[in-house]
């Protein structure tokens, strides 16, 4: 399929919520065409064996729990065995997974799946994991393509998909069945998906200019502020010669956490990219370069369950959770505590291994880099 579409474009061009064009794109394919209705259920079938071939698809139905999922299939009793939920760049309500879980009919095979960009799957796979761990009963989560599921309590699935690997189904059955229209439609809303995964300026809303967000972009930063003047003070960290750095894509400072250098800040690239937060730690040695042995020392946060500790392109970046409904005391409190469990990974490897510590790197060094190590202008 083609990587931008006409109908990609408008919906961008005057349409303030994509996931919904999305939504009612696909939900109108899957009630035009049997075909497509079982390349679906086909795509599921390593999480989900006994969906039903019947399902009968609508939009925006109303759960027990106020929820409104974007897309439910129901038998013909109108139980609700597959709750779709469409994803671009919004995040998740505070009500899922759990509440859609519960809102999915009992007995074997009912499927909560999220659609998401293939940018977003890793990171929002995560998250969705950590907020329905108390389901999960230690079940292994598993992976058969770009589709992954995890059993969530009694026959319950949660999964998780890219658009990409979906409307890839779609279009190829619809192909293969000569049903060109329809398929031309999967192309269509398959352009609109390229295009959100993609770096296209998405439309504002009212609610982006007038509501909250200039406030929380503040707050972020003065979190990051009085984080760093905490860490000091406690002795977790040192900042003489370092200085404050900020960019259009992050405000922060660097510090050493032990002899470690590392930058602390407000990552809005990091946050867009990885989602979870917007408030990370970049850990590198004393020479503020990524070594083995940083992400080494991180390993049981590497390997915790959700990921505490990100690795990528030699980069060790540690993600602090913000935690959701408490006061700005409580956050301050939670985010003081990993980044104590941060430090302490850090001491610990230094007594451990018993290395001569490098010499730091001049601070002058710093100004002309970013905490990326790109150069700064």
């Amino acid at each position: 399929m083609g990587t931008d579409s006409l109908f990609g474009h408008l919906a961008l061009r005057f349409g303030t919520h994509p996931e919904d064009l999305a939504t009612e794109g696909l939900a109108y394919v899957l009630g035009a065409s049997p075909v497509a209705r079982a390349a679906l259920l086909r795509f599921l079938r390593p999480a989900s064996s006994t969906l039903p071939r019947d399902l009968r698809f609508a939009t925006q139905v109303s759960g027990q729990e106020a929820e409104r999922p974007d897309l439910v299939g129901s038998d013909e009793q109108g139980r609700k065995l597959l709750i779709v939920e469409a994803k671009f760049w919004a995040g998740l309500q505070e009500t899922q997974p759990v509440a859609y879980l519960e809102g999915v009919a009992g007995g074997p095979g009912p499927v909560l799946l999220f659609i998401a960009p293939a940018l977003r799957v890793e990171p929002l796979w995560r998250e969705l994991r950590a907020r329905a761990s108390h389901l999960t009963s230690g079940a292994v989560p598993e992976v058969a393509g770009e589709l992954r599921w995890q059993p969530c309590g009694p026959g319950r699935v949660l999964a998780l998909t890219s658009w990409r690997a979906l409307l890839n189904v779609l279009h190829h059955d619809l192909v293969a069945a000569s049903e060109v229209l329809l398929a031309g439609d999967v192309a269509q809303l398959n352009g609109l998906c390229e295009r959100m995964d993609s770096d296209a300026f998405i439309p504002l809303t009212s609610d982006e200019i007038t509501g909250s967000q200039p406030r929380r972009v503040l707050d972020y930063c003065r979190l990051v502020t009085d984080l760093t003047a905490w860490a000091v003070e406690a002795g977790l960290a040192d900042v003489t010669g370092l200085r404050p750095s900020a960019t259009a894509s992050y405000y922060g400072r660097f510090l050493r956490i032990h002899g470690w250098g590392c930058f602390l800040g407000a990552k809005e690239d990091h946050w867009a990219r990885f989602g979870i937060t917007p408030i990370w730690v970049e850990v590198q040695d004393e020479q503020f370069k990524s070594t083995s042995r940083v992400r080494e020392a991180l390993a049981q946060f590497e390997h915790a369950d959700p990921p505490r500790m990100i690795f990528e392109s030699g980069w060790v970046r540690v993600p602090l959770r913000l935690p959701l409904g408490v006061e700005r005391d409580a956050v301050m409190a939670d985010l003081k505590r990993q980044l104590a469990d941060l430090a302490m990974a850090i001491r610990d490897c230094i007594s451990r291994t018993g290395e001569q510590p490098l010499a730091p790197a001049p601070a002058a060094e710093l100004e002309a880099t970013g905490p990326d190590g790109s150069t700064r202008g």
